[in-house]
């Protein structure tokens, strides 16, 4: 059977031999192309001609050089995952470390990370918006967040300036909590970024005519409610 010569690293086969030299030049190339290799043996006997056998002459010494790393094969599959320490490799070839020296981790423990949550770009834009509701409510101020949420999530958008406008003429044309609740869960329910729309649409029978202003002179106006970025 013919050897992948093109694999072939002089320099490593002097260290490590012939077929530890084709065998770690084979695993390298594929590596760079994914590193979550998964291999057998047979599908390396394919590409190289390395006996099953040679290769766990080859895997064996490898490994007990702290030259290659192999995990597996996993339950119901005969495929392993390979990884190479590149840095002990050059110091063998270099002459720099011993190759008979011990060599117990192949790479140092992973160091544990802090568990810090970092903000998506959403969550930094609804803080942020969020942070323009200006009420003394509790409850009006949650049921007002769920509205930012609703109108971003329905894929439109709001600033902090329109934010404040819809908050300021909310309290102002709005004589209880009651129907200010009432008017911001309407607009939440159909995603509408403008207030006016859903205290235009409240059920007459809450008698709104008493409760709201004139919208008839702020619609005249055009933006004097919604702000620059409706």
């Amino acid at each position: 059977m013919l050897y992948n010569v093109n694999s072939y690293n002089v320099d490593v086969a002097k260290k490590l031999g012939v077929f530890s030299s084709i065998y770690i030049s084979f695993i390298d190339k594929l590596l760079i192309r994914n590193e979550k290799l998964m291999l057998s043996r047979t599908q390396i006997y394919d590409y190289t001609g390395i006996s099953e056998s040679k290769q766990e002459d080859a895997e064996r010494e490898l490994v007990s050089y702290g030259v290659m790393e192999i995990n597996g094969p996993r339950t119901n599959s005969n495929k392993r995952s390979y990884n190479i320490n590149y840095d002990r490799l050059n110091a063998i070839v270099s002459g720099e470390e011993d190759i008979n020296c011990a060599y117990v981790f192949l790479t140092d423990p992973p160091k544990k990370e802090k568990n810090v949550s970092k903000e998506t770009k959403r969550e930094q834009l609804l803080k942020k918006l969020k942070g323009a509701i200006k009420v003394d409510d509790e409850v009006l101020e949650q049921h007002l967040c769920d509205w930012v949420d609703s109108v971003i999530d329905g894929g439109k958008y709001l600033t902090v300036q329109s934010i404040k406008i819809n908050v300021e003429q909310l309290l102002k044309y709005t004589s209880s909590q009651t129907i200010a609740i009432q008017v911001v869960d309407m607009a939440t329910k159909n995603c509408w970024r403008d207030l006016e729309w859903a205290m235009n649409k409240v059920n007459p029978c809450q008698n709104s005519k008493n409760n709201f202003a004139d919208y008839s002179s702020i619609a005249s106006n055009g933006s004097d409610l919604v702000g620059e970025a409706f």
